[in-house]
């Protein structure tokens, strides 16, 4: 196991430790983000169609000409 230095305490801690067990400060070990990319093209998609379902029922209720 490697070990590194608590930034704010001083006392060794595991080198993937994001937070210190010690005094709880943030280490600035950065982990890998397992979140899908916000928009995809379903999203893309959805929007569209309740924009065009909008734009009728703007058309239907008299608010554009």
């Amino acid at each position: 196991m490697l070990f590194s230095t608590c930034p704010t305490c001083g006392r060794q801690i595991d080198r993937s430790a994001r937070i210190c067990p010690q005094c709880g400060a943030l280490t600035g070990v950065r982990t890998p983000s397992n979140d899908k990319p916000v928009a995809e093209m379903s999203s893309f998609i959805a929007a569209v169609v309740v924009g065009l379902i909008a734009l009728v029922l703007a058309i239907w209720a008299g608010l554009l000409p």
